[in-house]
């Protein structure tokens, strides 16, 4: 989504200062206007979604380019291993299903956490635990990936831990990944689910909307008051 604003006093600034000048102050100012707007959505993540990572709150990125006199502001699309936050964002932001996580593609299935997996403190299974579960099942793909656990465990001197999938049409255990335990209990580890589906919730576009129209104008005035005072 593309917006254009008009900034209050541009004309008569022209007056004052050389184009070069001039060139210089709108630079610094739709670059710190992208840097409040980028500070706002933060703020946003921090009051729509419970307990963000900060991987999620570091998502927003901008991108100025100085010719066109214009800034991208958007979500990353990298992710290193993990799923880029402008595709598990995308749903938050317009609505409907998400795509399926990488390890959900491994397993072949949407999941949710089930009650015997321990969360991190952002409410999240922790990334080793989602590893453990899909190398002690066979569905790396990667063979780097299955040593790596496999030289972990060894190093620390830990037992495998026992983990078996059941599948959608079992009548006893729902359908998941399920932990058997020493006292040859079983817990929940993991819970297949449908597709989810969100209502949007993160309004990106109103945020930066919001942002560029309240600070725009002031934050020129502030360069072109600056630029000034170090000419004269």
């Amino acid at each position: 989504m593309e917006f254009k604003f008009s900034i209050d006093g541009l004309e008569e600034a022209k007056k004052l200062v050389s184009p070069d000048l001039l060139k210089k102050i709108l630079k610094r100012t739709i670059n710190q206007t992208a840097q409040d707007a980028k500070a706002e959505l933060k703020e946003e993540m921090k009051r729509v979604f419970d307990n963000p990572t900060p991987f999620t709150l570091n998502s927003v990125y901008t991108r100025l380019d100085p010719q066109e006199l214009s800034v991208v502001i958007g979500l990353k699309d990298w992710g290193g291993k993990g799923t880029p936050a402008s595709k598990y964002l995308a749903p938050q932001i317009f609505g409907g299903p998400r795509e399926m996580k990488r390890s959900e593609k491994l397993l072949g299935n949407f999941y949710v956490p089930g009650t015997g997996a321990k969360l991190n403190q952002y409410g999240n299974l922790p990334p080793g635990l989602i590893t453990q579960v899909i190398s002690a099942l066979g569905r790396f793909k990667e063979v780097g990936f299955l040593m790596n656990v496999t030289a972990g465990s060894r190093r620390q001197n830990r037992k495998p831990r026992n983990f078996f999938m059941v599948g959608k049409n079992n009548k006893g255990l729902h359908a998941g990944v399920w932990e058997r335990m020493a006292n040859n209990r079983v817990r929940p580890m993991l819970i297949f689910v449908d597709q989810p589906t969100y209502k949007e919730r993160f309004d990106f576009f109103g945020v930066v909307k919001k942002i560029v129209t309240q600070r725009l104008t002031p934050n020129f005035e502030e360069a072109l008051r600056r630029a000034r005072t170090i000419q004269i």
